[in-house]
């Protein structure tokens, strides 16, 4: 054995990583036509539970207040909402409107709305499809 042979490949075994060959597939929120489709992909960490008003802020824990939507988008409200509790924090009056928009008949929101009038105002729109 040389120098350089315990560098070569070994072709009589092959290992392979499940995490290093899994890819994941694109999904078409359009056909996540139901709850029980959206809490599938929830199972699977494809979608996450999101509270439109955040219980941290007063939101109630029912089934008006909840969407399915992407870690990323979840993780952007999550900012925004953050802003909004700093203008509580400082004392402000304010409104806050989460309204999610829906294309065809997909239970996945493709957007998200919020909206802060009052004291001080903010717009943001969360791109969720």
């Amino acid at each position: 054995m040389g120098l350089f042979d315990f560098f070569k490949k070994n072709n009589s075994s092959t290992v392979v990583d499940a995490k290093q060959t899994t890819t994941k597939v694109a999904i078409d929120y359009a056909t996540i036509d139901s709850l029980a489709k959206a809490k599938e992909l929830e199972t699977s960490k494809q979608l996450v539970k999101h509270y439109l008003f955040p219980l941290e802020l007063g939101g109630q824990e029912n089934a008006l207040n909840v969407v399915y939507i992407t870690q990323v988008a979840d993780n952007a409200k999550k900012i925004v909402d953050a802003k909004v509790d700093k203008m509580l924090e400082e004392g402000a009056d304010i409104r806050y409107a989460a309204k999610p928009e829906y294309i065809g008949a997909s239970f996945i929101p493709s957007k998200i709305l919020v909206t802060v009038t009052g004291d001080k105002s903010m717009v943001e729109v969360i791109d969720i499809w």
